[in-house]
């Protein structure tokens, strides 16, 4: 606070204790002074600033958490209904308009798949968590998002180029730096809820959705090995499906936890 800020404030304060039935000094003669506000202007101001900041924040995950959870519809719907690729990277190439031929990055899903991803990408970046070890977990998810948009999938699928393993590796990276938030730094924030037994429901949800998050990557590259990614092998994409909205569903169930401690 701003010195004239902290005058006006005792200036307040002092009027109030001294004010006794509208009057200064109690004794005859006092003379009437009007009363100060309620609230004094300045108090007012801060508390509508904290408020509109916690308003932001809780607008920004919200508004990840849908744009999580709508890519795979977006993708689905804008590359053709009829075109269901393996897996949510196939997107980035895949194109129907010369005659159901794909060429590499022509896909017509592209654009979407690498702006939410970027978006994706900066929000966990800047994000800021609410311990360091949070922070540098959110810095990494950020960075592998950025990574999985700037390095594709193979195309055709079964070749094997660098370019690949990074973005497959940077995926991998992305789960599990969420999963360490949503199992290790859950508490960062829990530890400060009044309630016990809403604090450990939501800590039993994040649990499970860590472990979510740890499983889904596993269980693509299991299927990937095992199977030796037969054609039209839908299984990685629902794996992928899952994956995205367990991501989705981590950000709502943490605005809703902060907002319940704003309470």
């Amino acid at each position: 606070m701003q010195p004239d800020d902290m005058r006006d404030q005792l200036a307040w304060r002092h009027a109030r204790v001294k004010m006794q039935g509208g009057q200064l000094g109690g004794g005859e003669g006092s003379k009437s002074i009007a009363a100060p506000p309620a609230v004094p202007p300045a108090l007012s101001t801060v508390d509508d600033l904290f408020e509109s900041i916690s308003s932001s924040y809780f607008m920004l995950r919200r508004g990840l958490a849908v744009v999580a959870f709508l890519l795979p519809i977006a993708l689905w719907i804008v590359a053709g209904p009829e075109y269901l690729q393996t897996s949510i990277s196939a997107y980035y190439h895949f194109s129907h308009v010369a005659d159901g031929m794909s060429a590499y990055g022509a896909g017509a899903a592209r654009n979407i798949f690498v702006g939410v991803l970027w978006m994706v990408g900066a929000f966990l970046y800047f994000y800021k968590g609410y311990s360091w070890q949070e922070d540098v977990a959110l810095n990494i998810a950020g960075i592998a998002a950025i990574g999985i948009a700037l390095f594709p999938m193979d195309w055709p699928e079964h070749a094997a180029t660098t370019t690949a393993k990074i973005h497959y590796s940077s995926a991998v990276i992305f789960f599990v730096a969420i999963a360490y938030v949503c199992v290790f730094r859950s508490g960062d924030t829990l530890s400060i809820m009044e309630d016990g037994d809403v604090r450990r429901r939501f800590k039993r949800i994040y649990s499970v959705l860590g472990i979510l998050m740890i499983a889904c990557p596993v269980a693509v590259l299991l299927i990937h090995f095992l199977s030796g990614s037969p054609e039209k092998n839908y299984v990685v994409l629902l794996v992928e499906l899952a994956g995205v909205w367990v991501f989705s569903t981590f950000w709502i169930t943490k605005s809703r936890e902060i907002a319940l401690i704003e309470r």
